[in-house]
């Protein structure tokens, strides 16, 4: 099964009427059986699997300290450290097959006209958080569930591109980080599918080549330009990370990234089809520092399927969707959201509303200049080497550098408007 190719999210033929996004109730949308029919393959609310999945993965990270040292000592220098399958707990005979089988849950929401996010509506998408929880906890110093979780589908065919350069908490300074170094918040990003340069894989700036990772920033300085700007040999500390699927990378909230611009088909060869970039990340960090989404003690490991509804309904309307959305979509997922508001904490209802009524939002990268995003893509790719997973010890001095990238322009946000379109990261 893992190595069947995906069939097209554009292949909507076999989906029937009735079962599109665009035909579903409100009440529908909290219906285990409906969300089973999109995707027959996987599960919802089973959560005694969730659960034993859970503690399994408790009971292992006790042969794992030796490993979490290391990457927690990584963490606190770079910013950022690699997780393979086994270090997420995946280690697994089958774990290919699960992996795959999210990333064609992916595609099938989408054929039914769901954003790729709706991937955490399953049970397997959550057992997947809840075998690294253990490992991330004791790799991070400590960091435990927060939320923020989304997905992506990136299509090679249409030259897409990633986020523009940007850091997930901006306005964040020295009291994000713990004393040893460890930032209070950070992400876990997992390819379901391979992600390379030529598909849009991450790119980072280290913590190590990055002056003001530490400090709080000012809206008027660009992030970029301060490390870039007086030293033009900085820019061969920028890594680009790739991910075989099943893989995955773990970065601070602080850390500068972004998604290269996707290779043209044509660039690619005769010999190498394109392949899409399906990836799940999720956050991860001190609940004394930011509330988590909903409270931990009573919703984990397997939230309940209106939960996780409302959830990923909360999540489009924080940060949108990734691919052209029908008019009204965003009014839809936030009502829902509205309907269960009172299961989220206020930071997050908070959080989600002020969006809601501020839209339209800056995209990310709006901290940076104009003049950063166009020195990124005069580099030349063609003489670029990337870090690898399977090198780690490259990442302190390879000249790990990157593909070109913005994100597109802005867009006006509004429910008037037919449909629109979102970048990915």
């Amino acid at each position: 099964m893992a190595d069947m190719p995906l069939p097209s999210p554009k292949a909507t033929g076999e989906v029937s009427e009735d079962m599109r996004a665009d035909e579903q109730l409100m009440e529908t949308l909290e219906d285990a059986a409906y969300w089973r029919k999109v995707c027959p393959h996987l599960h919802v609310g089973e959560h005694e699997r969730v659960q034993e999945a859970a503690q399994a993965a408790k009971e292992r990270v006790a042969n794992w300290q030796t490993q979490a040292e290391t990457k927690r000592g990584e963490f606190a220098e770079n910013g950022f450290f690699h997780m393979t399958p086994q270090d997420l707990g995946l280690g697994e005979d089958d774990y290919l097959e699960r992996i795959h089988a999210l990333a064609l849950g992916v595609v099938r929401l989408m054929q039914h006209g769901w954003p790729a996010s709706f991937i955490f509506i399953y049970d397997e998408a959550w057992i997947l958080v809840a075998g690294a929880s253990a490992r991330l906890e004791a790799a991070t110093g400590g960091s435990g569930f927060i939320g923020d979780m989304y997905a992506w589908y990136v299509e090679p065919d249409h030259g897409q591109r990633g986020w523009g350069p940007h850091r997930d908490r901006m306005g964040s300074g020295p009291e994000s980080f713990r004393a040893d170094g460890t930032s209070k918040l950070s992400t876990t990003w997992l390819a379901l599918t391979d992600a390379g340069p030529n598909n849009s894989c991450l790119y980072v700036v280290p913590a190590t080549a990055d002056p003001l990772f530490h400090k709080a920033d000012r809206q008027d300085v660009d992030p970029l330009a301060e490390i870039f700007a007086n030293d033009p040999q900085a820019y061969q500390s920028i890594r680009a990370l790739p991910a075989p699927a099943g893989c995955a990378w773990h970065f601070s909230h602080r850390i500068i990234h972004w998604g290269s611009h996707v290779a043209r088909r044509s660039s690619l060869g005769p010999a190498r089809p394109p392949q899409p970039r399906i990836a799940m990340s999720w956050v991860v960090g001190d609940a004394a520092y930011e509330d988590p989404a909903f409270p931990r003690e009573a919703n984990l490991p397997s939230p309940p399927v209106h939960l996780r509804v409302a959830f990923v309904a909360g999540q489009i309307v924080a940060y949108g969707g990734q691919t052209k959305l029908r008019k009204g979509f965003r009014t839809m997922c936030f009502r829902f959201f509205k309907k269960h508001s009172q299961l989220f904490t206020e930071f997050y209802r908070d959080k989600v509303e002020f969006i809601h009524f501020c839209r339209p939002a800056p995209a990310p990268e709006v901290h940076l200049k104009e003049s950063s995003r166009k020195a990124l893509e005069t580099v030349d790719v063609s003489k670029l080497e990337f870090a690898t997973p399977q090198d780690d010890s490259k990442l302190d001095g390879i000249k790990g550098m990157f593909g070109s990238d913005s994100s597109s322009e802005d867009e006006d946000d509004n429910d008037d408007d037919d449909e629109e379109e979102e970048d990915n990261m």
